[in-house]
């Protein structure tokens, strides 16, 4: 069985970024920090009590997040998994005969939100996983990074 660290953020994919921001603003009082273009798409990250999550509204027409729209409408898109060992946690999924297409170990550690520094990323296929997109990474602790600079 895999070793879960936590989950966070959770994506989830949106038609309209702004309407979104509203509803999640005004019902459930997230507290949002700006948006921004990432790759395909616009983020708008955001602390709902003590969970961090992401909408994500589709820039380009069929990139991943617009097909996942159009397939399934809006709704969760991602979970982000941190583990401590990411080639364990590859071993152990394809054991189970899951599929892991993509993985990156990434050469400048990325910093995603407080806290949480990704070095090594893994994705399963959402076929294989309920229609949501697993998103495995290990990360560092921050502490440790700036101590070695």
């Amino acid at each position: 069985m895999i070793k879960v660290k936590r989950v966070e953020p959770v994506l989830i994919a949106v038609k309209e970024i702004d309407k979104a921001v509203e509803f999640f603003t005004k019902v459930l009082g997230a507290k949002f920090n700006p948006k921004f273009e990432e790759d395909d798409h616009i983020l708008a990250p955001f602390m709902l009590g003590e969970t961090y999550l992401e909408l994500a509204e589709p820039l380009l027409q069929d990139g991943p997040i617009d097909k996942f729209i159009k397939r399934k409408g809006e709704g969760v898109y991602c979970l982000s998994i941190q583990v401590d060992d990411l080639d364990i946690t590859i071993a152990e999924l394809e054991a189970q005969g899951l599929k892991v297409p993509y993985r990156q170990v990434v050469e400048q550690p990325v910093k995603t939100m407080t806290g949480t520094i990704w070095k090594k990323v893994a994705v399963t296929d959402p076929r294989e996983t309920f229609g949501v997109l697993l998103y495995f990474g290990e990360t560092v602790d921050e502490k440790k990074i700036f101590l070695r600079s």
